[in-house]
């Protein structure tokens, strides 16, 4: 995902975490095999509000050994 990094370095210049959480969610769409690892540079190297934050945390499947929490992988607090 060549285009994905270039656009994620271009979002992260112009300092728009908006645009780096839209790229992860296209990707989830599209089903890119990358979205997982997308969504965690964006949540390592982006600014995010708790719901930005939200969004991508449920945009990616964790495997448990990432997760802060089992507790709430199937909640609807929403």
């Amino acid at each position: 995902s060549n285009v994905i990094t270039e656009l994620l370095d271009g979002a992260k210049a112009a300092g728009s975490s908006a645009k780096a959480v839209d790229l992860v969610q296209l990707a989830a769409s599209f089903s890119l095999p990358d979205t997982t690892q997308i969504a965690e540079r964006v949540l390592k190297d982006f600014t995010l509000t708790e719901e930005q934050r939200i969004t991508l945390e449920d945009l990616t499947p964790r495997s448990g050994s990432n997760s802060n929490s089992d507790s709430s992988s199937s909640s609807d607090n929403d």
